[in-house]
């Protein structure tokens, strides 16, 4: 998963409770359960992901799943970070 890293107060995952948490289809059946369970996430929390880092960009409080060669370089290139030469 990824978060804000402009949350310092965001150490563990157990500091996510409450907070919007992006996940695909598949993790609903994988990894989500395990982790609602582990951590006393809610269903209210989770809300779907849909391979655009758009929403996790506007909420400064959500969360999203990212994959490691995907999810940096997307939110590097909309943020206008790099990429505009």
């Amino acid at each position: 998963m990824s978060y804000c890293t402009s949350q310092p107060a965001i150490k563990i995952l157990a500091h996510l409770k409450g907070k919007p948490i992006y996940v695909s289809g598949s993790a609903k059946i994988t990894y989500w359960p395990l982790i609602k369970a582990k951590y006393g996430f809610t269903e209210d929390q989770k809300r779907p992901y849909n391979f655009n880092p758009a929403p996790f960009l506007m909420d400064k409080n959500s969360v999203q799943q990212g994959y490691i060669m995907s999810e940096p370089f997307a939110i590097e290139k909309q943020q206008g970070i790099w990429g505009n030469e």
